[in-house]
């Protein structure tokens, strides 16, 4: 934060030296010229005001702007380069050998015995994590995480709002600093975020982001989507424009089309945030059984959700409460255990089920219109 805000700092004051920069040099140079026996004339004066206003510009505003841009891209690079899809995302606290990128994010080769388990068919391994968005904070966001999932299994993440579930999801893609335990994962990562967006292009465009196009896998994701009965409705079908120049997309539509987008990019490990909140009953279960227990059958797979009729089928559940875990196993160990975890969950759902009702009523009548 103390860098984002030296960087703004900085950057305001560039803007506002540049308003009144070429003046005081202009001013400058005619007091020397005038102080070292020079005659000033009125010729000498225009040309001198005319060179200055034409590099204005570039030296007060785009050649900063341009150290800028290169100090972005370079961190971006950076980034790039410690998130490697082949590698997998490897870190670990300071308790063990650790090194620290320039982004200060803990960079380290995961120990011999979680390298075994990792190979033993899990694609994540969860040990003990705590994490907070600030590392200067005193506020931990997540404490003692422990869980694992191999290629295949079904994870849902439930518990109340602000319990650390999305949270979790992003310390699974190193973007949250991790003070303590560590975190290995093995494959690409697509991920469908809660907050769900459509750029200014086709909805073709919008789902295959630079992926060449396959027909059938393409037509087959939008059947396990549940987006086949909106292509109908679409003047253009898959080639409507949406966004800004075209057609309005209800928080459903968009919904299932980060879904779809995430679905085409043939990851191994798939991170859902929430993704049947913003649709009805009929869609959502559409949706679960056809493309996540489905599609993606042979995928690992996190889900976080707060539909309680669909954590049966969960390989494993992992509930969260103030960021830290209440229950972690399969649904018929939690339910023997005697956790009462269900009252929770349902308590949440209840809270929610008022604020979205009216939201999935005005989108049905949207996409029947």
């Amino acid at each position: 934060m103390s860098k984002i805000r030296g960087s703004t700092l900085l950057r305001a004051l560039n803007i506002s030296i540049s308003i009144i920069s070429d003046k005081v040099i202009v001013f400058t140079i005619f007091i020397v010229y005038v102080l070292i026996g020079e005659h000033l004339s009125a010729e000498k004066v225009f040309v001198t005001m005319a060179i200055f206003n034409t590099i204005r510009l570039t030296m007060t505003f785009f050649f900063p702007n341009m150290i800028g841009y290169a100090a972005e891209i370079y961190v971006s690079c950076k980034r790039v380069q410690v998130c490697d899809p082949v590698k997998g995302i490897q870190y670990k606290d300071s308790d063990l050998d650790v090194k620290k990128n320039s982004d200060g994010f803990n960079i380290a080769l995961i120990d011999a015995q979680m390298t075994n388990r990792c190979n033993d068919g899990n694609s994540i391994i969860v040990d003990n994590l705590s994490a907070k968005w600030d590392i200067d904070s005193d506020i931990i966001t997540l404490q003692n995480i422990s869980c694992s999932l191999q290629t295949g299994e079904l994870l849902a993440v439930v518990g109340p709002v602000g319990s650390g579930k999305s949270s979790f999801l992003m310390s699974l893609m190193n973007e949250i600093e991790v003070t303590t335990g560590a975190v290995k994962v093995e494959g690409i990562i697509a991920y469908a975020p809660q907050e769900s967006w459509a750029f200014n292009a086709t909805i073709l465009q919008n789902i295959l982001f630079g992926k060449p196009y396959e027909f059938q896998k393409f037509r087959q994701i939008m059947s396990v989507c549940a987006m086949d009965r909106d292509l109908k409705q679409f003047p253009f079908g898959e080639k409507t424009l949406v966004g800004e120049r075209g057609v309005s997309l209800s928080g459903g539509q968009k919904a299932r089309l980060t879904l779809a987008r995430a679905l085409y990019s043939d990851a191994d490990i798939y991170l859902l945030d929430d993704p049947l909140s913003a649709v009805d009953s009929d869609v959502a279960k559409h949706i679960f059984e056809k493309c996540i227990t489905g599609y993606l059958k042979s995928k690992a797979v996190v889900l976080v959700t707060h539909q309680i009729q669909f954590i049966q089928k969960a390989t494993k559940i992992l509930v969260l409460k103030e960021g830290r875990p209440l229950a972690f196993g399969s649904y018929k160990g939690l339910c023997e255990s005697g956790i009462d975890f269900m009252n929770l969950i349902q308590t949440e759902v209840k809270s929610e089920s008022k604020s979205k009702s009216d939201e999935i009523i005005s989108e049905e009548l949207m996409a029947s219109q």
